[in-house]
């Protein structure tokens, strides 16, 4: 029982920080997001995290003035979604390119978007992101809503830029 309200509410703070509003409890009707990459639309997932930011902090030591602290590298943390079956084909297609690797390491990386949406379809928020890529795709996770189950993949994507173009 624990497990289970853990997950509720991780699923829907999510919800309620990528602007949704109106998550249910019950995991049905909640926030959506379409995933374009590369100009190709990858579907309709459920966002399981919130986009997040970590800046590096660099220690510079001036002799005259002691050590002073900027900011650094802005890193992405790995955006995790629940995929069903209409999407796993073309998330298959751009791992495949990812693993393939081609000419450089970079071939299979894409640029693209996440629309969110709320549980009536009204488009909440817009994120572009640069060079992206599948970096984890786990199958056959059962995701339990009372006494009924429902299978899903999990996929983690990976970003060097994300970025909010519309406003709250």
């Amino acid at each position: 029982m624990r497990t289970i309200l853990c997950t509720i509410a991780l699923v829907t703070a999510a919800a309620l920080l990528l602007g949704s509003g109106g998550a249910s409890l019950d995991g049905v009707g909640e926030t959506t997001a379409e995933i374009i990459a590369g100009g190709v639309s990858l579907g309709r997932f459920t966002p399981l995290t919130s986009p997040s930011f970590e800046v590096e902090v660099l220690d510079v030591v001036d002799p005259f003035l002691g050590t002073q602290k900027f900011p650094g590298t802005v890193r992405v943390a790995p955006l995790r979604f629940e995929m069903g079956p209409t999407a796993g084909a073309a998330v298959a297609v751009w791992r495949n390119e990812v693993e393939g690797g081609g000419p450089s390491p970079a071939a299979g990386m894409r640029s693209g978007q996440i629309i969110v949406y709320d549980d009536a379809g009204v488009e909440t928020a817009r994120w572009a992101f640069e060079n992206g890529w599948p970096s984890r795709i786990s199958g056959f996770n059962v995701v339990r809503s009372g006494f009924l189950g429902r299978v899903v993949d999990v996929l983690e994507l990976r970003v060097d830029r994300l970025t909010r173009v519309t406003p709250e």
